[in-house]
């Protein structure tokens, strides 16, 4: 994992008390498919401003924004 990322899910933790590992399982947990859903699964569980929970899930699912954006 690159330095900038692993920094950024430090700060996550710092501001939740959740590991990226934890974060990963209310995730799977969820059953969620739709960016919006997810992101509001995060905004309401680990209390994350929009920009926070949204660079959080492109991480989680690996994606450079643009192609979820497509679908």
């Amino acid at each position: 994992m690159e330095k900038t990322t692993q920094d950024f899910l430090n700060k996550i933790n710092l501001m939740t008390g959740k590991t990226y590992d934890e974060i990963i399982m209310i995730y799977k947990q969820s059953n969620l498919t739709k960016l919006s859903e997810i992101r509001s699964l995060f905004m309401q569980e680990l209390q994350l401003s929009y920009g926070f929970t949204d660079t959080l899930i492109h991480i989680i699912l690996k994606s450079d924004g643009t192609s979820m954006a497509e679908g």
